[in-house]
């Protein structure tokens, strides 16, 4: 099973800064953890900057109001990420996101970001 948006396009929208934090479940749940709007986003962006193909989980389809397909991630942060965010009790965060186009290029929405709340399945290899 391979994530529905490319990975690389996702690494690279969310490095080019093209990344949002949509509605109270992906912006306040990283509040909580990292203080202030500018060092939450900058936190959400080199988490999913980070993203490898291996730490995909699945694509669910949700209903309004995101509406759509996004990807599930559960990715362990860096360690440099866990010392300049005071996170070394978090060594692994839950990302939903979904790629989007608009007339400027890809942009990342991402809808839950936070510590898992259940152990992350297994992925068969094939």
């Amino acid at each position: 099973m391979a994530p529905r948006y490319p990975v690389d396009k996702v690494i690279a929208a969310a490095t080019n800064g093209d990344l949002d934090l949509v509605g109270s479940r992906a912006r306040d749940i990283v509040q909580t953890y990292v203080e202030g709007f500018a060092d939450s986003f900058s936190f959400a962006s080199a988490l999913v900057a980070a993203l490898r193909l291996e730490h995909f989980q699945e694509t669910v389809t949700l209903g309004p109001p995101y509406k759509g397909e996004f990807d599930v991630y559960i990715c362990p942060i860096s360690s440099e990420l866990m010392s300049r965010y005071g996170l070394e009790h978090v060594p692994n965060w839950y990302v939903k996101l979904k790629l989007t186009e608009n007339d400027n290029g890809d942009s990342v929405l991402v809808v839950s970001m936070h510590p898992p709340e259940k152990p992350a399945r297994q992925r068969r290899k094939r």
